[in-house]
């Protein structure tokens, strides 16, 4: 444990916690199981194995428990990146994520310590999500409603799939603010602002390069530092030569959103991020903005809120004149 304890840089104060339930159900006959499960699904690489296994250590032994267990198989990790051709630097790059979510939980309960996104965490304690710098790397199927194409120019075309509603802006929305509903593979996708137009298209000239089937690299980025042109070509490099050439990266941020060309300076390395990416529309229930700029989640409490940076007060300027902010997907060829 005492090797997890430095590699995590846990306070001592959790450190003590974690000690004391470790000691208090070591005896315990369901969290020996339950370990000897969790260092199996982490040698198979099972995430959703392993996110089980710590979610039911949570419920039964606590929030706690999460860390005594990711610290008793803290060694199986190590052996599980090593056998990837991951170096030291990069598996405690990705485990280190894992104190964002420590500090997350203290901030949504009072300051109580523990460990609850464990689905999350179980896709870095499996390497599924690996680190490379500043940006997570993640293998995973396409995840927005279109299919993309290219012209003979290769130029990319996205059309919007079947069956969408859409709001009046042309964004996918729930069927009560609806305006319109798409048809199956017509409607283009405005690859600037990402939403859907009424132009229609028929696609079958077309070489479809991404659809719903398509295996890609979701590019997570970690709430931890500036997002540099130089440490994100860096974090690409280092995805290549780990992943292999010929990849389309996705995401999905408000880092993308269109409309914050509106608010941040014209060298800011928020505006370089964002226009990497052709656009794609996704469903939010809020602006992911909203969260990470002002911690909240809906536009009154952002416009009420006590602005101190100048992306805040640009954020509401923009509000008040009738800006639209969105959370969006987009993709890009590295």
């Amino acid at each position: 444990m005492e090797q997890a304890f430095i590699d995590l840089h846990l306070s001592l104060e959790l450190q003590r916690k974690v000690k004391h339930l470790s000691n208090r159900i070591g005896d315990d006959s369901q969290h020996r199981l339950l370990i000897d499960e969790l260092r199996s699904a982490i040698v198979d690489r099972d995430q959703n194995r392993v996110g089980l296994l710590l979610n039911q250590g949570l419920t039964g032994f606590g929030v706690l428990h999460p860390l005594v267990a990711i610290a008793q198989v803290w060694e199986t990790i190590g052996e599980v990146f090593h056998a990837l051709g991951l170096d030291d630097e990069t598996r405690l790059a990705t485990l280190n994520d894992i104190n964002l979510w420590i500090a997350h939980h203290a901030e949504a309960n009072n300051g109580k310590q523990g460990l609850s996104r464990v689905f999350w965490v179980s896709r870095l304690l499996t390497a599924r999500i690996v680190q490379f710098g500043r940006l997570q790397f993640e293998e995973r199927v396409f995840p927005y409603p279109a299919t993309v194409y290219q012209d003979f120019g290769l130029e990319f075309i996205a059309l919007s799939n079947g069956g969408l509603t859409l709001d009046r802006d042309g964004y996918p929305t729930k069927d009560e603010n609806k305006i319109t509903r798409t048809t199956v593979g017509r409607e283009l996708i405005d690859l600037s602002s990402g939403s859907i137009g009424e132009e229609r298209i028929d696609p079958s000239a077309l070489t479809k390069v991404l659809d719903e089937q398509s295996r890609v690299l979701f590019v997570h980025i970690p709430a931890s530092g500036p997002l540099d042109p130089h440490l994100v070509e860096e974090a690409l490099r280092k995805a290549e030569a780990f992943f292999g050439r010929g990849w389309v990266y996705v995401c999905t941020s408000w880092l993308l959103d269109p409309a914050l060309e509106k608010v941040v300076d014209s060298e800011s390395n928020i505006r370089s991020f964002n226009r990497r990416f052709s656009k794609l529309p996704v469903f939010f229930e809020y602006p992911q903005l909203f969260e990470r700029v002002f911690f909240c989640n809906d536009e009154a409490s952002v416009l009420s809120a006590d602005a101190t940076t100048s992306l805040q007060k640009n954020v509401q300027s923009a509000l008040r004149r009738g800006v639209v902010f969105r959370t969006m997907g987009g993709f890009f060829l590295a």
